[in-house]
């Protein structure tokens, strides 16, 4: 069919190194080659270990989240969108009650004297 081998195009990779067009390597090293295939998240050490979880915030997140999508609902056009919006207010719901899940048992370790760096090792067990 006509095809010719690729050096005929580019060269032999000794011909591409002359010119400085050698192959590249495809990663610097093997260790950690494969991204993240190496470590497990609980081995990604936090941003700040000594700093407890932000509940707060993460609750007045979900809560203007809740807030905007009870708008989108009166707003909504039609039933379908009705029902999209009424199951994401539903799932936002489930993430308080997770938030809120994680703040009881951070307080239930805490008030035992255990640090913030222990209970975030604890939850990534329950897993």
């Amino acid at each position: 069919a006509g095809f010719q081998k690729d050096e005929v195009y580019i060269g032999t990779a000794e011909e591409r190194a002359a010119r400085g067009k050698g192959d590249k390597p495809v990663h610097g090293d093997e260790l950690g080659h494969l991204t993240g295939g190496g470590f497990g998240a609980a081995a990604l050490p936090f941003e700040d270990d000594d700093k407890a979880p932000e509940f707060s915030a993460r609750r007045e997140k979900i809560l203007a989240n809740i807030k905007t999508l009870r708008g989108q609902v009166k707003e909504a056009g039609s039933k379908q969108e009705t029902e999209v919006f009424e199951q994401c207010i539903a799932m936002e719901v489930a993430n308080l009650e997770t938030v809120n899940a994680e703040q009881e048992k951070f307080d239930h370790v805490l008030s035992k004297g255990t640090d913030a760096k222990d209970i975030e090792a604890g939850a990534d067990e329950d897993l």
